[in-house]
């Protein structure tokens, strides 16, 4: 019997390995990829369009986990809404993308109030 080979830290994932997971996985795992993107948006050491990139990653992710029921809705909303307010206080406002731009996020948020 063969030692299985441990999972590759996705800590240490690129984006586009993240990318990946993320588009062929669900639930906790999905949960999981969601923060660890969300971390690389944080991480302040990284140039602000990465951050941007990293955060939408995160954003894709974390649409995924949209199941139909209210309790995911709003936490979904609440998510989405703490990560875009955080992009554009800290990296500032983009009119060309919806995500990050104030106008909309403040749209969103009312039609989430629902």
């Amino acid at each position: 019997m063969g030692k299985e080979q441990p999972l590759p830290d996705p800590s240490t994932w690129t984006l586009e390995q993240m990318q990946s997971f993320i588009a062929s996985t669900s639930g906790k795992l999905l949960e999981t990829a969601c923060v660890l993107a969300q971390g690389h948006a944080y991480a302040c050491d990284r140039p602000g369009e990465d951050r941007r990139r990293w955060a939408k990653l995160s954003l894709l992710g974390n649409r995924g986990l949209l199941d139909g029921t209210e309790t995911s809705r709003v936490r979904v909303a609440q998510q989405e809404f703490m990560l875009r307010m955080w992009v554009i206080e800290q990296l500032g406002p983009d009119d060309t993308d919806p995500d990050w731009n104030p106008e909309a996020l403040a749209v969103d948020t009312l039609a989430a109030l629902r």
